[in-house]
């Protein structure tokens, strides 16, 4: 879960040329933010060299539940 998310995802992003991937929906969507990607211009781009890790998206779309601040 620490691993980043896959470079496949993000690639697929990019051609799809939208700003929601969505893989089985309320389940499995990644924003371009998830992903690491931002628009530049007309086209999507990666925003940083490394996707950020699964376990990030886990928590940011509630995947997986954390205590901290409560």
């Amino acid at each position: 879960m620490i691993a980043p998310i896959s470079e496949q995802l993000r690639d697929l992003m990019i051609q799809s040329q939208k700003d929601k991937l969505v893989l089985f929906p309320g389940e499995l969507e990644f924003t371009k933010e998830d992903l690491g990607i931002k628009k530049v211009g007309s086209k999507l781009v990666k925003d940083r060299e490394e996707a950020p890790s699964l376990l990030n998206w886990m928590i940011r779309s509630g995947k997986l539940m954390t205590d901290v601040g409560e």
